[in-house]
């Protein structure tokens, strides 16, 4: 996953630096490559040359991760890769990409679907244009409710509220708008308790939201075993085909059942990565593939790093 990250970011800090306008590559260096930090501190970029050069990057990190890391298509991190699709992508069309949204149910998910959350935010967006005319406010207000309501036990920030924030109610005057949030039936009068619509009931007044959750997304556990999508499948995304291929297991290693053993790793892995454990049993992470056959666990695990991790103690 790491190396994914990587990879998409070198190809993000590149668009940044060959297509938009200003001296991009100081611009990225100065932020770091936070593209809020270089749309306020270097104008001349272009926010819409920003946003495309991360559109970019979150497909580039979607196609590495379900081919390269297959076995976490449905974690937290592959979710807000997903959800930065379609936040940067003008029109994406969300039932396009692969394995989005999530599965309530599915292996190694994440502790709020953010799918949900992207999904009320589509069809508010969608509402937004049959009463944007004279109340645009209170529909980028009620996108706000969305982050708040679906994951209510998760800190705003984690799941798109800052994003939202700054985008649609950082340059509102809301002392302006207050009195419409205090007259209108937003559900009813302007539509929004309709299920196509976001099927929301609650209007919260501006700075009167409820208390912010304070728990952080994590991984609920399990892992995928076998790709979600077979071996091989492809994605559209408008007229481009992307091509998928899982990358496939490399090699097993069999760990000993003697109490204690001190194992050394085979020599077809290479002396870079041979080593020794005596004392414990150790669960070992090998570049790309490796299924662990151990009398203890028995899983399916990916890295792009050499690492070792601790299972337990002898037996």
């Amino acid at each position: 996953m790491k190396k994914c990250h990587e990879k998409a970011e070198r190809g993000f800090a590149n668009c940044i630096t060959s297509n938009c306008s200003g001296d991009g590559k100081s611009c990225y260096d100065a932020c770091r490559g936070d593209a809020m930090c270089m749309d306020r501190e270097c104008p001349s970029l272009g926010v819409e040359c920003i946003n495309s050069c991360g559109c970019v990057k979150a497909i580039d990190r979607i196609d590495c991760v379900a081919s390269s890391c297959w076995n976490q298509v449905y974690s937290c991190e592959y979710q807000k890769s997903a959800q930065d699709v379609m936040n940067l992508c003008l029109g994406f069309d969300m039932p396009s990409l692969p394995f989005w949204p999530t599965p309530s149910d599915a292996p190694g998910g994440c502790s709020c679907n953010l799918g949900n959350v992207t999904r009320q935010e589509t069809l508010i967006s969608s509402h937004l244009a049959e009463c944007r005319k004279n109340q645009t406010n209170l529909d980028q207000f009620h996108s706000q409710e969305a982050i708040w309501n679906t994951c209510p036990n998760t800190i705003p920030s984690e799941i798109g509220a800052d994003y939202w924030y700054d985008s649609f109610l950082k340059p509102n005057h809301w002392d302006e708008c207050a009195s419409y949030l205090e007259t209108h039936d937003c559900a009813h009068e302007l539509g929004y308790s309709a299920e196509s619509a976001g099927g929301t009931n609650t209007f919260y007044k501006p700075g009167k939201l409820p208390q912010n959750g304070t728990q952080s997304l994590f991984n609920t556990g399990q892992t995928l075993s076998t790709p979600a999508s077979g071996a091989s499948f492809t994605w559209t995304d408008g007229s481009l085909i992307h091509a998928i291929t899982a990358a496939s297991f490399r090699e097993i290693v069999k760990f000993p059942t003697e109490k204690c053993h001190t194992f050394e790793s085979p020599t077809s892995l290479g002396s870079s990565h041979r080593n020794t454990w005596t004392g414990t049993w150790a669960d070992r992470l090998i570049q790309s593939n490796v299924s662990i056959d151990h009398p203890l666990r028995s899983r399916v695990v990916q890295n792009t790093e050499l690492q070792y991790t601790l299972l337990s103690d002898c037996i």
